[in-house]
């Protein structure tokens, strides 16, 4: 057998017997990450390895929250349950599509999300209230044409849109005293 062949075996075993070293035995958590996993632990030894993995490291993240944090992830969490399965669904398919984008249009979408939480609720109403005043039809011509956009179409429609609101926010007071723009 050649060192080349070896090596080979070798690599394969190792990635064979991969899943089984990730796995977890709940006696391995810490007491405090058993406390925040206390639900888990009838199933636990039935998860897949990287479930058991992905739970410890949430755990673990979860515990060094402030209080407050903490609060908001277990109401984020109690929301999430009461979810239907066909809506969990949902947001992992679009959980899935949001990872597909390229690290700058994630960033941007991060970047309109924070803006919009920034606002205040009636502002939010008030576009939660615009998007649903278009018929349905148009919504889905709206989201299709989003998405088969490039990156570069997109910046160029947000900027048209974001120098529009300018103007118009320009000529209103214009418009409020009757002056000309």
């Amino acid at each position: 057998m050649t060192k080349t062949t070896r090596a080979l075996l070798m690599l394969i075993a190792a990635c064979v017997a991969a899943p089984e070293a990730l796995a977890l035995e709940w006696s391995e958590l810490s007491p405090e990450q058993q406390g925040v996993l206390g639900e888990a632990h009838a199933g636990w030894d039935k998860l897949e390895p990287e479930r058991q993995q992905a739970l410890a490291q949430g755990a673990e993240r979860y515990l060094r929250m402030t209080p407050d944090q903490q609060q908001a992830a277990r109401k984020r969490f109690q929301h999430w349950r009461a979810l239907s399965p066909e809506k969990k669904q949902h947001i992992r398919g679009l959980y899935r599509q949001f990872k597909q984008l390229p690290p700058e249009e994630q960033a941007a979408l991060r970047e309109r999300y924070r803006r919009f939480q920034r606002l205040s609720p009636e502002e939010r109403q008030s576009l939660r209230q615009r998007w649903l005043s278009i018929p349905p039809e148009q919504r889905r011509e709206l989201r299709e044409r989003w998405r088969t956009m490039d990156p570069e179409e997109r910046r160029k429609l947000r900027e048209r849109r974001h120098h529009g609101k300018l103007e118009e926010s320009a000529q209103q007071p214009a418009a409020q005293t009757g002056a000309a723009p």
